[in-house]
């Protein structure tokens, strides 16, 4: 129902601001929230990217109704280290989706069940916690997502207005 809500005041939103620029950004639950939002907005709704940070849905989540409403990229930020909240914790109280699995912000997405058409999968970058995002403060923790370094070097290069068509959100 939350979903379903967001969704119509972004519509009200697009309809009062017809050229604006909508990014959704979604950490944890809220990367859950992201894509159902997507997937609640009417099919000809567009928005530009989705960029979800170590959520909490399972890895087979099926994503085609939400990438057919973005533009440009549905990124992923996962973490493999984030084994307490998003491995222990969704594996024992559930992900948004109610699956009791690892999520998709710890391992990734299996993209060949979460995206069962070829021709879509190109559309979800997955970008994986390495050791050099610990020079932004981010430690592979489920916290760590939340520095503002992290955030200025990872999130941000993903909102510029005019993104180069070969930008590569997982390249440090």
């Amino acid at each position: 129902q939350m979903a379903a809500d967001v969704a119509a005041k972004l519509v009200a939103y697009r309809d009062e601001h017809p050229d604006a620029i909508i990014d959704f950004v979604g950490y944890s639950g809220g990367g859950g929230l992201a894509i159902m939002v997507a997937e609640a907005l009417p099919a000809d709704f567009r928005i530009r990217n989705l960029i979800m940070c170590q959520p909490a849905l399972s890895p087979a989540y099926d994503l085609p109704a939400a990438i057919n409403r973005v533009e440009g990229r549905m990124i992923n930020f996962h973490s493999p280290l984030d084994w307490a909240i998003l491995g222990v914790g969704t594996m024992c109280l559930g992900t948004m989706d109610r699956k009791y699995v690892c999520s998709a912000g710890k391992s990734g997405f299996e993209v060949e069940k979460a995206i069962p058409n070829p021709q879509l999968r190109d559309r979800l970058a997955q970008c994986s916690w390495k050791l050099c995002d610990a020079k932004q403060w981010h430690f592979g923790t489920h916290l760590g997502m939340l520095t503002y370094h992290w955030n200025k070097a990872r999130v941000a290069p993903c909102l510029r207005r005019n993104l180069p068509a070969d930008f590569d959100p997982c390249a440090r």
